[in-house]
């Protein structure tokens, strides 16, 4: 384990100095490290695949990872920010059907932004909603807002008053 932040360490140093190939070769071979049990690596190493440019690549790096690790819990909800960053809604929904939302309340914020941005304002004012009755509250402002916006996409103006309303207070 220490080895291993150390080795993050370096590489970390290098991607900051712009030495990013270097950074590259260490988040590799500790991402194909069978004996290092973390995510860590990879999710490094799709970062900075994103940073050069290479999204695409990134994408089959997580994939890959979450073949052999299908319960990686860490690294699915790392993957399912970075569809969405990347504005693969559809892929991110069915990425979100593999995690426990009662687990990881904020998980219906990300599938409602997921359907959201596929117009789909029906079913993203549903994953809101069910944020909004979970026991995770770090997120409300966030949830009233895009349950205000779907419900002025669908004209119901005096629903979206009222939880624009309420997002304002928050």
């Amino acid at each position: 384990m220490e080895q291993l932040k150390q080795k993050l360490k370096q590489a970390e140093e290098f991607e900051n100095s712009g030495k990013l190939l270097h950074a590259l070769q260490i988040y590799r071979s500790l991402a194909d490290d069978e004996e290092i049990n973390s995510p860590l690596p990879v999710i490094k190493l799709a970062q900075l695949y994103e940073k050069l440019g290479r999204a695409e690549v990134s994408i089959k790096t997580l994939e890959e990872f979450l073949e052999e690790n299908p319960d990686d819990k860490k690294a699915r909800r790392f993957f399912l920010q970075f569809l969405i960053k990347q504005k693969q809604y559809q892929k991110a929904i069915d990425v979100a059907n593999l995690l426990s939302k009662e687990d990881d309340p904020s998980i219906y914020t990300l599938v409602g932004l997921a359907y959201y941005y596929l117009e789909d304002y029906e079913m993203a004012k549903v994953n809101f909603e069910a944020y909004l009755t979970s026991k995770d509250k770090n997120l409300l402002a966030e949830a009233y807002f895009y349950i205000a916006s779907c419900n002025f996409k669908m004209a119901k103006l005096d629903e979206a008053l009222k939880y624009i309303k309420k997002s304002e207070v928050l």
